[in-house]
């Protein structure tokens, strides 16, 4: 599959629209290009009157890889400016999903890593399958977990947040719905069908009152969210000019240890 082809692919069942993240032979990251493609597909579905939910699901056998290492590589020695763009886009992306109208269900099939498990922890309902995993990876690479920090606090509490932030271990299906970062655990294979039936439940529901509803919820903590991304997003961006996320990179990418050298 070519770059410049769409990474997502859309479909509705009934008052739900599916959203898929179609990349899988790179695990379906989250590079500039698919970060404004999954913006524009959430206008796009919050904009069609027939749209009363969505499910967040994605092909292949990883759900989502986090942010394209090719990108980061790429822009790494680039200016300041297109560092703070990329991560604020992140950062709204998020905040869009958080914030959405619609209730958004995350199917979870395979691994989310860092910004994928953002998106997971963005969704009101999420369904992992048993046999997936959820990992923020960000300090193997060097990287700053900034952004996800923001949402991970806020469903696990701070010492949940440090043990997985500082750790960068990967954390099991049982484990991630014992900490309410997915709401069900399903069977390997089910995890789309199961969304697809809990999307439907809440769609079934009176729109107005659906979307009033998740208008109270965000406002318990709406200004703390938007605060908390904004500061995130700088930190986010200066992790992104580091020479330790180089070589973080760098040792990725060449399959070695990586040479951190003296904090």
């Amino acid at each position: 599959m070519l770059d410049d082809t769409p990474a997502l692919r859309h479909h509705d069942v009934g008052h739900v629209r599916v959203i898929t993240l179609a990349r899988p032979e790179r695990r379906n990251p989250l590079g500039d290009a698919t970060i404004s493609e999954l913006r524009e597909a959430l206008r796009g579905a919050e904009g069609d009157a027939r749209v009363r939910a969505l499910v967040l699901a994605a092909d292949g056998p990883a759900f989502c890889a986090g942010l394209d290492l090719r990108d980061l590589a790429t822009a790494a020695d680039g200016p300041m400016e297109h560092h703070q763009a990329s991560a604020s886009a992140l950062g709204d992306l998020f905040a869009a999903l958080v914030g959405s109208r619609l209730p958004i269900v995350a199917a979870v099939q395979g691994p989310a890593v860092g910004g994928g498990v953002g998106l997971v922890l963005a969704a009101d309902v999420a369904v992992m399958a048993a046999g997936a995993t959820l990992r923020f990876s960000e300090v193997r690479l060097g990287f700053v977990p900034a952004l996800v920090a923001v949402l991970l606090v806020r469903h696990a509490g701070e010492k949940a947040t440090r043990d997985l932030l500082l750790r960068a271990a990967p954390l099991s299906a049982t484990d991630a719905a014992r900490l309410g970062l997915v709401n069900e655990v399903s069977a390997d294979g089910d995890a789309l069908a199961r969304a697809l039936v809990l999307a439907a439940e809440i769609a079934e529901n009176a729109p107005a009152a659906v979307a009033a509803t998740k208008r109270l919820l965000i406002s318990l903590r709406s200004l703390a969210l938007e605060h908390g991304l904004r500061s995130a997003a700088d930190v986010n961006a200066a992790a992104r000019a580091t020479s330790t996320l180089r070589e973080g990179l760098a040792a990725f990418q060449e399959r070695r240890e990586p040479e951190w050298g003296d904090v």
